[in-house]
């Protein structure tokens, strides 16, 4: 498969209720292969409407390294209208509105990750959604 996706693969979670699933294609990854991450959201009409057109700005990606002092992070699709707001005047979406989404992403080149050995705890948020702590490792 190609990264970034942004449709639906057979990895996918898709969330049941509205939130924010992720999974990672493995625990240890080696230098040359992708680290596969996977998400799925499905949100509704109050963030909905924060969000605006594209909740994958919104949706922050963060990674720690654990055996040595770091810290990435980034979007989950990059745009240079992230801080736009929506417009005042728009229509807010009907209260039962929902909408869905996937990603699919190589860590390693959306974090711009080292390229060396190491371990990593990884999180993922969306608005109040917060996937919780997930451990992973490159090795040679």
């Amino acid at each position: 498969m190609e990264f970034p996706s942004y449709n639906q693969e057979a990895q996918s979670p898709t969330p049941s209720k509205p939130g924010l699933e992720v999974k990672l294609g493995g625990e240890v990854f080696r230098m040359a292969d992708p680290v596969a991450l996977y998400g799925g959201y499905l949100i509704g009409s109050p963030l909905l409407q924060q969000v605006g057109d594209d909740a994958l700005v919104w949706t922050q990606i963060v990674a720690i390294r654990r055996d040595k002092p770091g810290v990435w992070f980034a979007a989950a699709r990059a745009n240079p209208r992230v801080a736009m707001q929506r417009a005042t005047d728009a229509p807010a979406p009907p209260p039962e509105a929902t909408e869905g989404g996937w990603f699919s992403l190589d860590l390693r080149k959306h974090l711009d990750l080292r390229v060396e050995p190491g371990r990593y705890w990884l999180f993922v948020s969306l608005g109040d959604y917060i996937t919780e702590r997930m451990s992973f490792e490159i090795t040679k």
